[in-house]
């Protein structure tokens, strides 16, 4: 075979190689490509649902924890009150205890089914403080208000029921401000502001 023949002959099964592989090799990228782009689009829609969640989970924690604050302020303030008051007006103390009585078993119970859910939201880290504020913080503070507002306010019990008012105003307050900030830091749910804005 002349070498003019083989050239032919090489050029033509280059060609049809080139044809025929190419067209092959470019398919598989793009079936690859959107392999990848459909695995990133479903990474990308489940990430936005956790974040949903995430969000959902710190309104709704934050709601109870105040409440559950509010809830006790109530009958620690009216009892105070009652104790230097020559009224002798309980109606407003007794109602307030009654409404805890009646609430508090509920929020405690529904802060601490939210922080179970959160077992999947947050790091687990947080979700140990989480857990440490409840057991730690809230069931004891539950326990010594419990046993307090069953008692009644006194003059015997004056100095431990200004104890009990001082730590749910001050230290519980400050405990929900500090879970609270750091949940929404951790999952990078605190809003940024620029270097040296100042609020209107």
């Amino acid at each position: 075979m002349s070498p003019l023949a083989q050239g032919l002959v090489l050029l033509l099964a280059t060609a049809l190689i080139s044809g025929l592989l190419v067209p092959l090799v470019i398919n598989r990228v793009q079936a690859r490509n959107q392999r990848r782009l459909k695995d990133h689009e479903a990474d990308v829609a489940r990430q936005s649902k956790v974040i949903d969640d995430q969000v959902r989970f710190l309104e709704k924690v934050a709601d109870l924890l105040w409440t559950y604050e509010l809830t006790l302020i109530g009958p620690l303030y009216y009892g105070q009150s009652s104790m230097h008051s020559r009224q002798g007006d309980s109606g407003p103390y007794d109602a307030a205890v009654a409404k805890y009585f009646a609430t508090a078993g509920d929020l405690l119970g529904a802060i601490r089914s939210e922080i179970g859910k959160a077992v999947r939201l947050v790091p687990e880290d947080l979700w140990n403080d989480l857990k440490h504020l409840y057991y730690r913080e809230l069931l004891p503070l539950d326990l010594a208000a419990t046993s307090l507002l069953l008692d009644g306010p006194s003059k015997m019990n004056q100095v431990e029921w200004s104890k009990l008012q001082q730590r749910v105003l001050t230290d519980l307050a400050v405990d929900i401000d500090e879970t609270i900030d750091r949940t929404a830091r951790v999952l990078l749910l605190k809003a940024t502001f620029a270097a040296g804005a100042k609020a209107d």
